[in-house]
Formats: structure tokens, C-alpha cells, sequence
């Protein structure tokens, strides 16, 4: 047990050390961040010193190939994003903890209104957690459309509330607030950061189910300077969106996807499930179609191409299209 603890203790202060390392050394020299896998099977090679002498010497050749490593206000982008992301999470979480304790004081609240959370439905729970237990004026907080319902909020309103129940209601709205508070600040600054962007979020939001959070989130990922990534297809790859290639003897033993980048897997499977759904159509013959990794993998592969400055977006590779697809695209239509 303390071995392991040590152990770990141990890697929690070389990676501090390697962090602060490369923050000092960024802007002096060109820094490179390697993959050991590419280089873990060369036999003989069994100490730290032997490992350092075979890496710099491959280092001298140019046989190293440095890990993709976005620049510093990228790096900074992306922190807000995952950051905004880890948040909504959270705020999910609490929107459910708060149905749970409606649930349990039987409130059936969620059935009628559609969302819980909305004005009406935040205007209610704000007053069954200050203690009201009039149902008629609860039932008149409804706004809009939901005051078309009133009869039946009377009756989901309706529930056997306790003096715990109104506890919790308050305390989780409260921090469902303080949460959301967080995100607009984050919002605030995500949209500062990204100034130098708007071109390229622009083109992004041109692709279905490409909003302005998602395409925040691509440049946060995966930068604007395609020249990283030597086709599409590698891009898909780094991403981890495309399946495995496990095949001995002409036989395919699987095709389980490998670890890639959880971040970018996210947000191109949001988009892909933002997607409206197509039907025939010269671009699409067969349809959309699909499960949401499918069409993240198509996402990077099929509309991004590289540029030097920034990412030139198609619609669908030239493969994909049909014959009456492809007339249209020679004649400038599409």
C-alpha cells in the first residue's frame, strides 16, 4: 500500500516538474512532445539513460515525430471550454437531483410543463421553498402557453410536500443558480478569447448542427493550423472516432475504437446528433443514417480540408456524392 502511494506521489511531482519545465522553456526553444509507444519496442533499450541517448539520437536525425501541441491562446481557449463543459455537466446533475426530490414529494410537475426549470417552473419551486402550500397560487405562476394547463398543474401540484423536501428544493435551485452564474461568466470570456477566430467560427456554423459553442469547442481542440493533421482521415484518427484495424490471417478480429480525444469525440458527437435528419437528396442519396460516432467521424473527414490559415469546409467528399451530386458540384451549384 505505501509503495503505491509513493509511486504515485511520485508521478504527481514529475508531471509538475515536466509542466513547469515546459512553461519555462516555451518561446526559447522548439519543444516536442513525444509519443513513447512509437519507440517502446526497440529491444535493448531498458534504462532511463539508454532511453534518453536513443531518443536524442533519433531526435539528431529527424526520426522524431512531436505529438500535436496547440499554441498558447489555443491552449487558453480550450481550458475555458472543458471548463464550461465540466459545468454543464454539473448543471445537468443538479436539474435532475431537483425532478428527483419533486418526484418524491410526489409533484408531478414534469408532466405537464416541459421544462421543469423554465420561468414558470422556477417561479413555482422558488415559492414552494419559501413555504407556500396554496396550490390555486402556485397553479397561477404558470406564464405563456402554460397558463392553457393551469387545471392540470392544480392537480400535479398536488403532492405531499415536507419541510426537508422545501430544504433541498432551495439548496440545489441555489446552486443551480451560482452554476449558471459561472457559465456566463465563463461565456463572457470564451467569447473574448475567440475574437481572432470569427471567420473560422462563422464557416463552422455553416455546417449542420455546428452552433457557436460546438465550433468554439473544435478550434479549442484542434486549432485552426490544419497542417498539424497530414489529411482528414489522420484528424478522424487522432480523434478517436475510427474503428480499429485488428485483422490476422484475412480474418477481422475487431474493431473496437481506440482512446483518442474525449473532448473532441464530445463535441463532434453533439453535433452529429444535431444534425437534422436528410432524406434523398443529390448530396445524400441514401440518406443521413447512422450512429452519432458515425457521423462525428464523417464530420472531420468529409468537411475539413487543409488550408494554411484556416479550415475550407465542404459539404461531403466527393466519393459520397451521386452522379447528378457530382454534375452539380463541377457547375458551381453546390
Amino acid at each position: 500500500m505505501q509503495d503505491g502511494q509513493l509511486r504515485r506521489q511520485l508521478h504527481d511531482l514529475l508531471r509538475q516538474a515536466v509542466q513547469a519545465l515546459r512553461y519555462l522553456l516555451d518561446g526559447l526553444f522548439e519543444l516536442l512532445l513525444l509519443n513513447a509507444q512509437h519507440c517502446k519496442a526497440v529491444p535493448g533499450r531498458k534504462t532511463d539513460m539508454r532511453d534518453c541517448e536513443w531518443l536524442a539520437e533519433l531526435l539528431q536525425h529527424g526520426l522524431m515525430r512531436g505529438s500535436f501541441v496547440p499554441p498558447t491562446p489555443v491552449r487558453d481557449l480550450r481550458d475555458l471550454n472543458r471548463n464550461r463543459a465540466i459545468l454543464a455537466q454539473e448543471r445537468a446533475t443538479v436539474s435532475n437531483r431537483i425532478e428527483r426530490v419533486l418526484e418524491d414529494a410526489n409533484i408531478k410537475l414534469s408532466s405537464v410543463a416541459s421544462h421543469v426549470l423554465g420561468q414558470s417552473g422556477r417561479a413555482m419551486l422558488h415559492a414552494i421553498g419559501a413555504g407556500e402550500e396554496n396550490i390555486d397560487k402556485l397553479a397561477e405562476m404558470a406564464k405563456a402557453k402554460l397558463r392553457n394547463k393551469i387545471p392540470k398543474l392544480r392537480a400535479a401540484l398536488t403532492g405531499t410536500l415536507r419541510d426537508h423536501h422545501r430544504l433541498l428544493i432551495r439548496q440545489w435551485l441555489s446552486k443551480l443558480e451560482s452554476i449558471e452564474r459561472q457559465i456566463g461568466e465563463i461565456d463572457v470570456e470564451i467569447d473574448q478569447q475567440s475574437r481572432p477566430y470569427q471567420e473560422v467560427i462563422g464557416r463552422l456554423m455553416t455546417v449542420p448542427g455546428v452552433d457557436r459553442i460546438t465550433a468554439c469547442g473544435l478550434i479549442a481542440e484542434i486549432g485552426t493550423n490544419m497542417a498539424q493533421f497530414p489529411s482528414a482521415q489522420h484528424l478522424a484518427s487522432w480523434a478517436g472516432l475510427c474503428p480499429g484495424n485488428d485483422e490476422s490471417a484475412g480474418k477481422r478480429r475487431g474493431g473496437t475504437t481506440r482512446k483518442g480525444n474525449p473532448w473532441v469525440r464530445r463535441v463532434l458527437c453533439q453535433a452529429a446528433w444535431g444534425q437534422p435528419p436528410i432524406r434523398r437528396t443529390p448530396i445524400s442519396p441514401l440518406g443521413s443514417g447512422g450512429s452519432p460516432p458515425d457521423v462525428a467521424k464523417s464530420e472531420p473527414s468529409s468537411r475539413w480540408h487543409r488550408h494554411p490559415d484556416y479550415c475550407v469546409l465542404h459539404h461531403r467528399p466527393r466519393r459520397d456524392l451521386s452522379r447528378t451530386g457530382r454534375r452539380l458540384l463541377r457547375s458551381g451549384q453546390l
